[in-house]
C-alpha cells in the first residue's frame, strides 16, 4: 500500500492577479498556527463562532452600539436603545440620520454621559436622568469622531477642519478654544482615537500625537511627533490589542507600534483593497478564545479579517446560496457585553450573539470555504488516487428553537388630553394608561414640564392624575412617561390651559340681565346662571366671588355662579349703578350711583354694603395702582381720586370735557385712566386721559367719527401701552400715545358693548341687532390689532365683563 504524503491545504487569503502563482482564499474560517511542536499538522482551520439570534431591536440597520459600563446601548434605524439583561429593547429617543455613528462616554454624577455622533451633531444620553437631548452649546461644530480621555470627550469637526473636546466632565459644555488644528501638515483631519492616554490624530496624508497638559484652555498640546501616513476612511480606525489600526490612505493596513506605522497588510490584501470604496470602510475587533481579529468591511465589497495573534488574514461573507460567498459579512457592529460578543446587523434591527456551537447565521448555513495554494510538481504528472480530509466532527447539536427571535415585549401606553381649568375650581384629570406585556411601574412627568405645584397642581405618579385647584391660570405644557417593570415606556405631549374665570353679564333681547360664566372659549353659549337674577353689571371680588348688581340691589356667589346670595344694604341709586371697582387683594368693593351723587361701599368683600353720600356723583371707577380714580357723568364733575379706597373721602381732581349721558365707559394703564363719551349727545366719541387722578393730560381728543362710547380696556400686550375703545357701530380704534391719537382697526358685528383686558389678551363682545349676522358676537385679540372672531350665536347682549383670578 502506498504510504500517505502530507500536503499543505492550509493557510489564509491571498489571491494575486496572476492566479497560477497563487489564488489562496479562506472564507468563514479562522486560521490557526501551532503554539509547540507535536501537533498533528502545524495548522488548522477552524470555524467561527455563528450568529445565534438573540433579539430584534428597532428597524435596523444597526448603526453602531457601545457597551457602558454593563448597559448595552445600540442605534437601530434612527432610534437609541437600550437593551436590558433580559434583551428587552427600551427606546430612548431619536438619533437623525442613515449613516454609522460614534460613540463614547464620560461619568457624570451618580451615572454616564453617552455622546452619540452622526457626522453632523452629537446627541447626549444621562443614564441617571435617562433623558436623550441633542447638544446646543454654540461652541459645538458638531462631531464625526469621539473618543474619550482624562474626563474630556474627544472629538474631530464634521469637516476635518479641527478637533476638540468638551469641558471637563461635560458632554454638554464646549469652549471654542479648546480646538486643535493639523500642525504638521495643512491637510484636513479625519479621525482619532485614544491610546496610552494620548490623542491619536489621524490626518489624510500624516498621523500626530497629542497630550494632556492641564491647561484650563488649550488643554492638550502636539507632541511634535509625526507618523508620515494618513488615514483613508474614520470608521477603520480601531483599537486592537492596546494598538491602534487603521486603513491607510496608501491602501495598506497598519498597526501602530510606539510612534511608528507597522503594515500588517500582505500585497494580496492592498491589490484586493485597491478595487475597494476607502471612505464607506469600517472596522470592528473581535477577542475570544485567543484569537484577536481587526475585521475590515467595505459595504460595497467584501470582509476581511486580520487575526493578530496569528499574523494571517482571512475574509468573512454571509452566504446568500450555493457558491456565494463574494460578498461581505453582514456584521456592522461587534460589541463585547454580559460576557458575550453581540453583533449587529447591517440590513435589519437583529442583534446575535457569536456563539461557538451554533453552526448557522440565524438559521442559514455558516458556510465555510477554502481554496488551497497551488500543487505543482515542476511541470510533471500528480497522481492522487486518494486523499484524506481529517475534520473534526461532533460537538453539541443546535436546537431549531434557538434560531428563532424572540418576540420584543409590547409597551405600555398613555392616551388622553388635559381639558381646560379655572383659576379657583376644583380640577380632577386622570390620563388613561394599558400596561403591555408587563405591568405599568409608574406615570412621570419629564424634564420639561410645566411645574405643576406653581399652578397648585398636583401629579400622582400612581394613578397619572392631576388634581388640585389651580390658583394661578396659564398655559400647561406636560410630557408624560409611563414605565413598566421592564423599562419600556410610552410619552405622550399635553397642553392645556388654566384660564381666568370669566363672568359676562348678558341682557336678552335688550333686558332681563343675567350672567354667564365663561371658562374656554367654546362656553359662550352655556346656560344663563340664575335665571332668576336680574343685574346690569358685575365684578370680581376677592378669594373667587363675583357679585352682580342692579341699581338697588347686590347679590355674590361663592361657587362659581351656582348660588347667589343678596348683600345686606340697598345701593339706594337711581338711574342705575353704572360702574364698580375693586384693588386686587382687596375686600372693599365700590360700586357707582349712577345719577345721585354718592358711591356704595362695602368692606367684607361685597357682603355689606352702604352709602357714601357725602362725596360727589360717582358713576365709572378704575384703580390707577394704588389710587383709585371716579368720573361723573357731566364734563364739570371732572375726575376725583381717593388713596383709601374712598374711607374718607374723594378728592377733587380736574373737568374732564366729556359727558357720559349717552353712554361712556372707563379703564386704566399704568400711571393714567381713559375717559371715553361723547361732548352731544349721541354724536362723535372723544377721549380724556388722567394722570393719578390730578391733572388731565391730553386735550379732549376726538375718537371717531358717529360712534357712541360703549366699551374701553386697557393693556400691555409685548409690554407696550395699548389703549382700545370700541362704539356703537363696530368701530374698534387703537391709541399707543396715551390717547394722543387713535386708528381704526377692526370693525365688528353692531355695536361693541363689552370689553376686557385679561392681562394676556383683549375679549369683545359686539351685538347685531339687524342684518345677516343678528346676535351676539365675541373676538379675541393679543394686540388689539388683528381680532378673531370666537362665536356669533350669542342669544343677547353682554353689556359686562369681568375676570376672576384669584
Amino acid at each position: 500500500m502506498m504510504k500517505y504524503t502530507p500536503v499543505d491545504l492550509i493557510g489564509g487569503f491571498y489571491t494575486d492577479d496572476s492566479l497560477p502563482w497563487s489564488s489562496q482564499d479562506t472564507v468563514n474560517y479562522l486560521p490557526v498556527m501551532s503554539e509547540v511542536p507535536g501537533t498533528r499538522t502545524v495548522n488548522r482551520l477552524r470555524t467561527p463562532p455563528g450568529l445565534k439570534p438573540y433579539q430584534i431591536i428597532g428597524d435596523g440597520p444597526i448603526r453602531g452600539s457601545i457597551n457602558v459600563e454593563g448597559k448595552l446601548f445600540v442605534v437601530s434605524g434612527n432610534q437609541l436603545y437600550q437593551v436590558s439583561n433580559t434583551g428587552v429593547g427600551i427606546p430612548r429617543g431619536a438619533i437623525p440620520g442613515v449613516g454609522r455613528v460614534s460613540m463614547a462616554y464620560n461619568q457624570r454624577g451618580l451615572g454616564n454621559e453617552l455622546l452619540i455622533a452622526n457626522g453632523s451633531a452629537g446627541y447626549v444620553y444621562n443614564t441617571s436622568s435617562t433623558v436623550l437631548a441633542k447638544i446646543t452649546d454654540e461652541a459645538y461644530p458638531g462631531a464625526g469622531s469621539v473618543a474619550y480621555i482624562d474626563s474630556y470627550l474627544a472629538q474631530v469637526e464634521p469637516f476635518g477642519r479641527f478637533w476638540f473636546h468638551s469641558n471637563l466632565a461635560n458632554a454638554f459644555d464646549y469652549n471654542s478654544l479648546d480646538r486643535y488644528e493639523s500642525e504638521a501638515s495643512p491637510d484636513k483631519i479625519v479621525g482619532l482615537i485614544v491610546s496610552q492616554f494620548e490623542v491619536v490624530v489621524f490626518n489624510q496624508t500624516t498621523t500626530e500625537f497629542f497630550a494632556n497638559t492641564g491647561a484650563a484652555t488649550g488643554t492638550f498640546q502636539s507632541k511634535r511627533i509625526v507618523v508620515e501616513r494618513g488615514c483613508a476612511g474614520r470608521f477603520t480606525i480601531a483599537m486592537l490589542d492596546n494598538a491602534p489600526m487603521w486603513l491607510g490612505n496608501d491602501g495598506v493596513v497598519y498597526r501602530m507600534d510606539g510612534y511608528r506605522a507597522v503594515p500588517v497588510s500582505t500585497r494580496a490584501i492592498e491589490r484586493a483593497i485597491a478595487e475597494e470604496s476607502w471612505a464607506d470602510a469600517f472596522a470592528m475587533v473581535w477577542e475570544d478564545e485567543g484569537h484577536k481579529v481587526y475585521y475590515l468591511t467595505f459595504p460595497s465589497g467584501k470582509t476581511w479579517g486580520y487575526d493578530v495573534a496569528q499574523g494571517i488574514w482571512h475574509r468573512r461573507s454571509t452566504y446568500t446560496g450555493p457558491t456565494e460567498l463574494a460578498g461581505r459579512w453582514r456584521i456592522n457592529t461587534l460589541t463585547y457585553w454580559n460576557g458575550q460578543w453581540i453583533a449587529g446587523d447591517a440590513y435589519s434591527g437583529k442583534l446575535f450573539v457569536l456563539d461557538w456551537d451554533w453552526h448557522f447565521e440565524e438559521v442559514e448555513p455558516l458556510v465555510s470555504e477554502r481554496v488551497t495554494g497551488v500543487f505543482h510538481a515542476n511541470q510533471n504528472a500528480i497522481v492522487a488516487p486518494y486523499m484524506e480530509l481529517v475534520f473534526d466532527t461532533g460537538g453539541l447539536a443546535s436546537d431549531e428553537a434557538d434560531g428563532v427571535f424572540p418576540v420584543q415585549p409590547e409597551p405600555p401606553s398613555i392616551v388622553g388630553h388635559a381639558p381646560g381649568g379655572a383659576a379657583g375650581d376644583a380640577y380632577l384629570y386622570s390620563y388613561t394608561t394599558t400596561p403591555g406585556t408587563y405591568p405599568i411601574l409608574k406615570t412621570i412627568l419629564v424634564e420639561g414640564s410645566s411645574d405643576l405645584s406653581l399652578f397648585g397642581l398636583e401629579w400622582d405618579e400612581v394613578t397619572a392624575t392631576i388634581s388640585g385647584t389651580p390658583i394661578e391660570p396659564g398655559q400647561i405644557t406636560l410630557v408624560l412617561r409611563v414605565l413598566d417593570t421592564a423599562g419600556l415606556r410610552d410619552e405622550l405631549n399635553d397642553t392645556f390651559n388654566v384660564s381666568l374665570i370669566s363672568y359676562a353679564l348678558g341682557g336678552i333681547g335688550g333686558s332681563d340681565y343675567r350672567v354667564i360664566r365663561v371658562i374656554d372659549s367654546d362656553d359662550w353659549n352655556r346656560p344663563l346662571l340664575n335665571p332668576e337674577l336680574a343685574a346690569s353689571g358685575i365684578i370680581a371680588a376677592d378669594a373667587g366671588r363675583v357679585i352682580a348688581y342692579n341699581a338697588t340691589t347686590a347679590r355674590y356667589s361663592d361657587n362659581s355662579g351656582a348660588d347667589w346670595l343678596t348683600s345686606t344694604g340697598a345701593l339706594g341709586g337711581s338711574g342705575g349703578a353704572r360702574g364698580a371697582a375693586r384693588k386686587a387683594g382687596s375686600d372693599v368693593v365700590l360700586i357707582g350711583r349712577g345719577s345721585s351723587n354718592g358711591a356704595n361701599r362695602s368692606t367684607d368683600n361685597g357682603s355689606t354694603f352702604s352709602l357714601k353720600s357725602e362725596i360727589v356723583r360717582v358713576q365709572y371707577l378704575t384703580y390707577v395702582g394704588e389710587r383709585l380714580i371716579t368720573a361723573g357723568t357731566t364734563a364739570s364733575s371732572g375726575f376725583s381720586y381717593s388713596d383709601d379706597e374712598m374711607a374718607t373721602d374723594l378728592v377733587a381732581g380736574g373737568a374732564h370735557g366729556v359727558y357720559l349721558t349717552s353712554g361712556g365707559a372707563i379703564a386704566s394703564s399704568g400711571n393714567r385712566a381713559i375717559l371715553v363719551g361723547s361732548r352731544i349727545s349721541g354724536q362723535d366719541i372723544y377721549c380724556a386721559v388722567t394722570v393719578d387722578g390730578v391733572a388731565v393730560s391730553n386735550s379732549i381728543v376726538k375718537v371717531g367719527a358717529s360712534l357712541r362710547g360703549s366699551a374701553v380696556a386697557a393693556g400691555f400686550p409685548g409690554g407696550n401701552e395699548v389703549w382700545v375703545v370700541g362704539g356703537a357701530t363696530g368701530e374698534v380704534l387703537v391709541s399707543t400715545n396715551n390717547g394722543g391719537s387713535w386708528t381704526q382697526t377692526f370693525t365688528a358685528d353692531g355695536e361693541v358693548t363689552a370689553m376686557e383686558w385679561t392681562g394676556a389678551s383683549y375679549t369683545l363682545c359686539s351685538y347685531q341687532s339687524a342684518g345677516p349676522t343678528v346676535g351676539g358676537h365675541v373676538y379675541v385679540s393679543d394686540d388689539g390689532i388683528d381680532w378673531t372672531e370666537i362665536t356669533s350665536s350669542l342669544t343677547g347682549r353682554v353689556y359686562g365683563l369681568t375676570v376672576s383670578n384669584e
